[in-house]
């Protein structure tokens, strides 16, 4: 098996990490990657997920290159039509998730198998922390850039204050130049020591009807990462793979689910250990490297999938 790494992009995006570079850390070797065209084959098998275009869908049914498409987002303008040209000559579509899975699913007229993504974070150990009228509450939104066009940071911190008054939201985005200087500029080291100054971690979502498809497809990457880090998330109900982490997190109100973790300090802690086992057994880069491996396996042995 080999992913699909284009030259000139950055292999160091989360994308690319999280569906290529991190799992061929975890795969036996005889697994790697190809940067061109060049290199692909008829004996290998080949795993495209980002950069995909005509010409390269083209090139795989003519040459009848045995093939895997792996969806990680929701742009239907872009890639369906690749995906629709795909569906009688892939071997197997993958998503990050459910969701995501059933709209390919519909598209392609094909079973679509759920892949998530594997953390990447090391795990740390909640610290049980009790909270005061007096306490400073440090709380860290974190994401892609884009993301932050679905709520009004103002305002949500301006919320946050009314639940307790000492609150404070820090947001750690690829800045743009023109955005607050207290915003934080994204690295993966960043978000290692902003993760660790906080005491939670605050996720809203968009549920404008413009943006819902979008946003529902989803993985559960963020609040994994949080989780992993021993922190305690709060977002809303419009994603279902964060809903699915439910017994782990609260998901609703986002005012409602800071009150609840003020309040209730024991349950905070007992939630994240809970969630810090479930990630340990199902979200390790090897467990999720082991999905493709035996999804390789089937294909390789021409078993029904």
């Amino acid at each position: 098996m080999k992913f699909y790494l284009p030259v000139g992009e950055d292999v160091n995006r989360y994308s690319f990490r999280s569906r290529g570079t991190l799992l061929l850390e975890n795969m036996p070797k005889g697994h790697g990657s190809i940067e061109s065209w060049g290199s692909i084959n008829t004996h290998d098998i080949f795993v495209f997920g980002k950069k995909i275009n005509n010409d390269l869908i083209t090139h795989l049914i003519e040459k009848k290159i045995k093939f895997i498409i792996d969806v990680s987002d929701w742009k239907p303008k872009a890639l369906n039509h690749l995906y629709v040209k795909s569906g009688p000559h892939a071997k197997a579509f993958v998503a990050t998730c459910d969701y995501l899975a059933d709209l390919i699913g519909q598209v392609t007229e094909r079973k679509v198998h759920v892949i998530q993504d594997p953390t990447e974070r090391k795990e740390v150990l909640p610290i049980y922390k009790e909270f005061n009228k007096n306490s400073i509450v440090n709380c860290l939104w974190y994401g892609g850039r884009k993301n932050l066009n679905h709520f009004e940071v103002p305002k949500l911190e301006a919320n946050l204050k009314k639940v307790h008054p000492n609150a404070h939201l820090t947001i750690l985005t690829n800045k743009k130049r023109d955005d607050p200087d207290h915003w934080v500029d994204w690295s993966f080291e960043k978000q290692n020591e902003m993760v660790a100054n906080t005491d939670f971690v605050i996720i809203p979502t968009s549920e404008r009807e413009k943006h819902l498809e979008h946003v529902r497809s989803k993985g559960n990457n963020r609040p994994i990462d949080a989780i992993r880090q021993g922190k305690f998330v709060i977002t809303t109900t419009t994603i279902p793979s964060y809903v699915e982490l439910k017994d782990y997190l609260y998901a609703g109100d986002i005012l409602r689910g800071f009150k609840f973790a003020l309040q209730n300090p024991k349950m905070v802690y007992e939630k994240i250990l809970k969630g810090q086992e479930y990630i340990r057994n199902f979200y390790e880069p090897k467990q999720i490297a082991n999905k493709w491996l035996e999804l390789e396996r089937k294909i390789i042995s021409e078993e029904s999938i």
